[in-house]
């Protein structure tokens, strides 16, 4: 059970991380006296948050709830996922052109590398998706074979 609690945690802090969009203000004057001003804010992360949890039990309950007591059809197994799939696949494409479009912007000035680091560790957390997708994927192919789902770990 505590398995299970860590995947749906794991799963909804990722998600939360790739749907939440940053807020960012960049403020550039034509003045040389003056300074460049930037402003991100963190605004609905909550929502964020709950959206991404329900996205993940949906997504990790064929795993656990339907394992040896019912099986599910294919066409349940991939509406259960694709929700969390989706989400992820569609707000990475399009924050990732945002941090892009910043980057760009600020190239002029000192501070563009924290927006190319940004970017660089969102690129880092959809690995960590990906990774996550292509585990419910060949979970899903075991399934199709009519083998049992039962995920197995080393003893520690």
């Amino acid at each position: 059970m505590s398995d299970t609690i860590a995947k749906v945690i794991y799963g909804t802090l990722l998600l939360a991380l790739i749907i939440h969009t940053p807020k960012v203000s960049i403020l550039i004057t034509l003045d040389a006296n003056r300074s460049h001003q930037f402003h991100a804010a963190i605004k609905g992360f909550r929502k964020s948050i709950l959206l991404a949890a329900l996205f993940t039990m949906l997504a990790v309950l064929p795993i656990q709830e339907f394992n040896g007591i019912i099986k599910p059809g294919k066409k349940l197994f991939v509406l259960l996922v694709m929700p969390w799939v989706s989400t992820c696949c569609l707000m990475f494409v399009t924050n990732s052109l945002l941090l892009l479009k910043i980057t760009e912007r600020t190239l002029v000035l000192s501070s563009w590398h924290c927006f190319a680091k940004a970017l660089m560790v969102y690129c880092i957390l959809f690995g960590f998706a990906t990774e996550q997708i292509m585990h419910w994927y060949s979970i899903y192919h075991l399934h199709d074979c009519n083998h049992s789902i039962e995920e197995k770990y080393p003893p520690v």
